[in-house]
């Protein structure tokens, strides 16, 4: 884990110890990017910059990702992207979701249509990533079919992809601008893994939670002890069933602290549920979600009987320092949608 990642934890972990406060999601969102002039088109994903001063949307009908600053003095970000990464340079297709590396030099984008992991590089002169992709995961070697989630192992030079119809999460290490084609770890497992949409890691690297679409659970993984820091495939944690909420989940996210896990669900009634750890052993997440938004727009409901995966929302993530989560809002009706910042609080005893 690099310092910053591991000073912002401990940063949340404090604020979260504070009276033994519970976390909470303010309502309404403090920042919402849609319309014209956000350029957001389909979002799939979103991830917070390590610094927390900027928030990448992965746009899939536009096959753009647009960069969004946070605001001077505040938690709220500028609806005008500062720049995008787009283009036939870009080799976007139906891009799914994106995650920065821990230092913030690299940024990786689950390309689904276009079968890749594409890796843009940030400019040393400037502050943006380049447009032409500095890597380029494809072909039969990596094992990639359709990725749909991307993330950056903390403790590991090494990035986790989501094969949404291989039923697959392959690893892959890195070393500089060095990537490796082929993978050096796979997680295969059929009766777990129904399409898996989504991925999160806690802030040390013990867990990784994914978001198995197709049959409505949340399996978590533990790292191994070894020099490959590899997942066991013996499933520590299964958040499910009736209590759990979970409807065709798309998207997760631990909260810094690690306290909370967050789930997006891509349809449904309550389409982001809060999970909060319970208990320092195993299941050490809840059941029953601690909070709950339902976030879906009206012109929505009379598609979900043709559309029944659809109409909630997708990508989540909580900012570095625990003070904000970004959601992507879905809508059927309406390919542009939004993305919603919404800033976290503190309720107390």
């Amino acid at each position: 884990m690099s310092i910053l990642h591991r000073a912002l934890a401990v940063f949340a972990s404090c604020i979260l110890c504070e009276a033994d406060a519970s976390l909470t999601i303010i309502e309404p969102p403090g920042t919402i990017l849609e319309g014209v002039e956000s350029k957001v088109c389909h979002p799939e994903g979103i991830a917070f910059s390590p610094t927390g001063d900027s928030v990448a949307v992965v746009n899939a009908a536009s096959d753009a990702i647009c960069f969004h600053r946070r605001l001077a003095n505040d938690s709220n970000y500028e609806i005008t992207p500062s720049f995008t990464i787009e283009g036939p340079d870009a080799q976007l297709s139906y891009p799914h979701d994106v995650a920065f590396s821990p230092n913030g030099e690299h940024l990786a984008v689950a390309n689904s249509q276009g079968q890749s992991v594409n890796i843009y590089k940030k400019s040393t002169q400037h502050d943006f990533y380049e447009p032409v992709p500095m890597v380029v995961l494809k072909g039969r070697r990596t094992q990639l079919h359709y990725p749909h989630a991307v993330k950056y192992v903390p403790t590991e030079n090494a990035i986790a992809v989501a094969n949404v119809y291989a039923n697959t999460i392959a690893f892959f290490h890195y070393e500089g601008d060095d990537y490796e084609q082929v993978p050096y770890y796979v997680i295969t497992q059929d009766q777990i893994l129904d399409r898996p949409d989504g991925l999160a890691f806690s802030s040390d690297g013990e867990l990784l939670a994914v978001a198995s679409h197709g049959n409505h659970l949340v399996p978590i993984y533990q790292r191994q002890q070894g020099p490959n820091g590899e997942y066991s495939w013996k499933l520590v944690e299964v958040i499910r069933g009736f209590r759990s909420n979970l409807y065709y989940p798309h998207s997760l996210s631990f909260h810094p602290s690690n306290e909370y896990l967050a789930v997006s669900n891509a349809a449904g009634a309550q389409t982001l549920l809060v999970f909060k750890k319970v208990s320092d052993t195993f299941p050490r997440y809840g059941r029953t979600a601690v909070q709950a938004l339902s976030i879906f727009h009206a012109e929505s409901v009379p598609l979900q009987s043709t559309f029944p995966e659809e109409g909630g929302v997708k990508g989540v993530a909580f900012a570095p320092n625990g003070n904000a989560l970004g959601i992507c809002s879905s809508n059927i009706a309406d390919l542009h949608k939004s993305v919603l910042i919404y800033p976290i609080g503190l309720i107390y005893p």
